[in-house]
Formats: C-alpha cells, structure tokens, sequence
C-alpha cells in the first residue's frame, strides 16, 4: 500500500503554546490587580497625614544589595477615625517606572525632617486605604497588555498549529483506511473538485506573522516611551514590521486584481501516462495569450541533516511548460485552459519513504503592468494504472 508523508505532530509544539499561555495568564493576573486598584486610587480622596517612620530598615548588606526597601509609615484622620499605612502607590513596580520616585522621596525627607504634613489619598469606601502618588501610566499599561495579546496570539498559533497537524493525520489514515482504492482521496485538499491556491496560506502566515510583529511593535513603544535604552530594538522591531505590512498589502492587492482562483483538473486527479487537461478562472487584468505561463514540476522533497538543523532540499525530477489559452467569461473574468502530457515512469505524488516525499507542483504566471500574476497549487498526480482502478471501481459502483 502507499505510504504517505505524515504531517509532523511533535508534542513540543503544543507544549511551548501551553507554557507560552500560563506564562502571560500567571504575568497577567499579577499586573490586574495593582493596575485596576491605581486606576481606582485617581478618584480618591486628598487628604493630609504624618510621617511616622522613614527611611530603610536596618538589614545586612548582602540584603540591602538583594532587596532594597524603602519604608514610609504615615497617620491620618479621616471622620474621628485615625489611621496608619505605609502604601506609596499601588502601580506595579512604581519606584522604577514612574521616574518620580527620586522627586518624591526628596520630599517625604524634607516633611519629616521639618515635621510637616504630606498629602494623601484616601479611599473614601474603604478609608483603611490610603497612598502617597496616584500615579498611573496609561502608556506601560496599554504598552503590556498589548504585549501579552500578542503572545496570547502565539500561544493560539501554536496550539492551532498542532491541533491542524493531528487532526490531518487522523483524516489521513481514515481515508487510507476506507478509500484504499483511491489514494487521492487521503488528502483533504483534493477530496473537493476544485483545489485551492498554496499561495492563499502566503497572505494568512504574512498575516500572522504581520499581526504579531506588530503588536510587539506597538507595545515596544508605549513601554519605552521616553526611554532610549532599547533604541536599537524598537527600531528593528519597527522596520521588520514595515517589511511585513508592505509584504501584506502587496499580497492582498495581487488577491484584489487576479481573484482567488481554484483550480479544476479534467481528469482529478491528473494521471501519469496520459493527457491531462486544466483551467481556472481569474479577474480581468492586463492578461494576454502567450504572457501566461504554465509550469508543472515532478518534486522530491527531502530532508537535509548535514547542517546545524534539518533543512528541506528539493530536486526537480521532471518540469514542463506551457502557455495557457484564455477565453472570455463576462467583462470581468478570464477562463485560462492548458494541458499536459505527463510520462507514465514518474512517481505518484506523496509516495513516501522515511523523510523524502514526492510533490506534483503546478505555478501560473505572468509579467504584466503593475501586480504580476501568480498562482501556486500542489496537485494529485498518480500512476495510469490507479486510473484504470478508478474507472473500474466506479464501474462497479454503478452497477
């Protein structure tokens, strides 16, 4: 029976989406309740209050260096009650991230040398509640929840990734399992009549992967704002997401001008051996005979160890061209025809031994004004002898 290539199914990629989502959930949930109490604190209460203790507690060296703390305890009175605290702000790491940290702690030296008052607010729902500084910068935050939905994006990626890759595999073998007759039947982009453009995954992995440079991108600049300490990475960052909005757009436009064109084999699949016939429709474009070029390649994909990691190597087994015939539809699309005539000794397409697989690859191109066309299909293409199979086994089945 014919083997066929499986889709690799490696464990580490669901693994790495896995640890990449509790990672930013554990960053998350750590982030939320710091940020939302400090966008809360901006309507509390301004009050005043005392300083009662200042200054760094007494610790070893070794712990001064680990765990620098700074400690400011102050009273105050709210409705007859009187309460102590020791809360500067309730933004995560505000001493680092406000830059006001210097400012305010000169101040707080200065009120409690001179035994003057500092103001405070107060949670006016909860008056046990107090801080020194409301601070709160919509930058940072919006800087690193923008960043973890980029990550949250990779972790589905991957997740969704691994998922397509078992689910094709179980496919697979179902279809090995019940259509043994009908090997091209055991890949879910040729059981439909018509086949889709491999270049249609070009825009959505472009996409992709334009989204969450992007996003990273964007984050980079609310995070560093003002900070020039990571020039050299927002400016990377910026130019690799350029490089890809271009790319992108340069896809969708070439998707707006030529249509998303499926392909349709007479026969499906195409047989080696014989005469096979091939059309697809397209947009109306700056298209005339002889400019369309037609190319079908016999491929052996393997895979190469001899560097630092496996690499693909393909090598051409057997190639044609041909010019396609374009007939008109309405005014506003194309039907181009071509045909080929494929020799019976090339092999069946995903016969597969260890890590070589077989691949039947069809491009349709052209140079014209603006967007050139391009369309790339990878296409059944088996023995004659599974055709005579076929018509057999569907002969038996119209009896």
């Amino acid at each position: 029976m014919m083997m066929y290539r499986k889709t690799n199914t490696k464990s580490s990629l669901l693994i790495a989406g896995i640890i990449i989502f509790i990672i930013n959930t554990v960053i998350l949930v750590g982030f939320t309740k710091s940020f939302y109490k400090s966008w809360q604190s901006l309507s509390w209460i301004e009050s005043s209050a005392l300083i009662t203790q200042l200054g760094q507690p007494e610790t070893s060296p070794w712990e001064q260096n680990k765990h620098p703390k700074y400690i400011v305890t102050y009273q105050y009175n709210y409705d007859g009650e009187v309460y102590s605290n020791d809360t500067i702000s309730y933004f995560s790491n505000y001493k680092s991230q406000s830059g006001k940290w210097d400012t305010v702690r000169k101040e707080l030296e200065e009120a409690n040398q001179n035994n003057t008052p500092i103001t405070v607010f107060i949670n006016p729902n909860d008056p046990s509640e107090s801080i020194i500084d409301k601070y709160y910068n919509y930058s940072l935050v919006f800087g690193l929840l923008i960043g973890l939905l980029s990550f949250y994006l990779l972790a589905y990626l991957i997740s969704r990734d691994w998922l397509n890759r078992f689910i094709t595999n179980k496919h697979r073998k179902r279809q090995i399992d019940n259509h043994p007759l009908k090997p091209w039947f055991w890949r879910k982009e040729w059981i439909k009549k018509t086949i889709s453009p491999n270049n249609s995954m070009d825009l959505k992995f472009v996409f992709s992967i334009t989204l969450l440079i992007t996003l990273f991108t964007v984050s980079l600049l609310l995070l560093l704002k003002d900070k020039d300490s990571n020039l050299m990475l927002v400016t990377l960052s910026i130019i690799f997401s350029s490089a890809g909005i271009i790319a992108l757009i340069y896809l969708l436009f070439r998707r707006m001008k030529y249509g998303y064109s499926e392909l349709e084999l007479t026969p499906h699949p195409f047989f080696t051996g014989q005469t096979n016939q091939g059309q697809l429709l397209v947009k109306r474009g700056n298209l005339k005979e002889h400019d369309i070029i037609v190319t079908l390649e016999c491929r052996l994909v393997s895979i190469d160890y001899s560097g630092m990691k496996p690499m693909p190597k393909i090598k051409v087994l057997w190639s044609d061209k041909t010019y396609a015939n374009i007939e008109s539809v309405n005014h506003k699309a194309f039907l181009l025809e071509f045909s080929f005539t494929i020799p019976a000794a090339l092999p069946d397409s995903g016969n597969n031994l260890s890590d070589e697989c077989h691949q039947w690859v069809l491009e349709v191109k052209a140079d014209t004004l603006g967007i050139d066309l391009y369309k790339r299909y990878e296409i059944p293409v088996f023995n004659y002898s599974h055709r005579k199979t076929f018509l057999k086994f569907n002969h038996a089945l119209q009896e």
